[in-house]
């Protein structure tokens, strides 16, 4: 509870600070505001919240339980707490127990898959790929892929689901890559955000589509900001150390495995506050111009292999980032894991 007052307190003296003018005496009209309250724009924010933990399970690959975080819905309109995804079917947790292995399965729609905790490995039929903590899988759609969990410890997985929109290529065969080896390809955006590119449109994607991984420093807040309608920002907690969501003028406590979609309506901000003692990371997901038109893109990697240094590289986006940095290109290409043949 002391985390969520810290929190709460660093809210509203961030927000009393901008309604109160520089240290010049300016008029509170030259200064920055502090947005609508909940209570004036009217949402409701535990519409836009998911959790993993107050999910009823399902059943995936014949042995995988799932337990749904957010689903498909319209952000814009009342409806289901949780049901506000615009572009994607569904992120859920995915648990197996350890020794089990999934049936060989096909999917219609494409999966990004977040290893969170265990060890385990996939396989298309014929090359595997070994599963570890930070881990992340693109399937694309009707692609053979069978899970085995190792050790003795669950596989835990976040797997984000959706139907690829006309015109876009999907990536040919697993592409699996570590996010551990990746370096931060974003420095200090929204004050405190340190984000790693893992995915985006050359991996088979909409033009506007990107997955990141997040980390933030112990005790540090992101700056509050709001997204337009159409706009679709997700976050799921990978790690369950303490910290907390700011929501227009509400927070709420943030575990792991607990996840919501910015409100696309303009005015609601939202942000990220760790108030823990240790490094907090989440599974971003996000589609902010759907109007996007696709970029040139090299031509892709065989199914199972590394991609080249150029195609890292190419355009000067993912893997450069900001700054076009070559290290961070280079680390890209260093985590992508190339599959080793089944018997091996």
């Amino acid at each position: 509870m002391k985390h969520v007052i810290a929190a709460a307190f660093a809210v509203s003296t961030i927000a009393a600070a901008f309604a109160q003018g520089g240290a010049g005496g300016a008029a509170a009209t030259d200064t920055p505001r502090e947005p609508p309250a909940n209570t004036a724009t009217g949402v409701s924010i535990d519409r836009f919240i998911g959790d993993a933990s107050k999910s009823i399970g399902h059943l995936s690959h014949d042995v995988i339980f799932t337990q749904s975080i957010l689903r498909a819905g319209d952000p814009s309109t009342p409806g289901p707490d949780s049901a506000v995804l615009q572009y994607r079917k569904e992120i859920v947790l995915g648990t197996m127990a350890p020794g089990q292995t999934s049936s060989l399965t096909m999917m219609a729609e494409q999966q990004v898959i977040y290893v969170e905790t265990g060890t385990g490995r996939i396989d298309d039929g014929s090359l595997f790929w070994d599963l570890k903590p930070g881990i992340m899988l693109l399937v694309p759609p009707n692609q053979p892929h069978r899970f085995t969990s190792a050790g003795d410890k669950p596989l835990k997985m976040l797997m984000l689901s959706y139907a690829l929109d006309p015109g876009i290529t999907a990536h040919k065969g697993l592409l699996v890559r570590d996010v551990n080896v990746i370096l931060y390809t974003e420095r200090n955006v929204h004050w405190s955000n340190f984000a790693k590119y893992v995915f985006d449109d050359r991996d088979g994607m909409h033009p506007s589509d990107r997955i990141y991984i997040v980390d933030m420093a112990p005790m540090t807040i992101a700056g509050p900001h709001a997204h337009v309608p159409n706009a679709e920002e997700g976050w799921v907690k990978v790690t369950d150390g303490d910290a907390v969501m700011q929501l227009g003028s509400e927070i709420r406590r943030w575990p792991a495995n607990v996840g919501f979609i910015a409100p696309p309506n303009g005015q609601t901000v939202h942000a990220a506050i760790n108030t823990s003692d240790s490094v907090q990371s989440w599974f971003y997901f996000a589609r902010l111009n759907p109007n996007a038109q696709p970029r040139a893109a090299a031509a892709p990697a065989p199914a199972g292999a590394a991609a080249p240094a150029g195609q890292a590289a190419a355009g000067g986006g993912r893997g450069g980032g900001r700054g076009g940095n070559p290290a961070v290109a280079d680390s890209l290409v260093r985590s992508t894991i190339a599959g080793r043949p089944l018997g091996r």
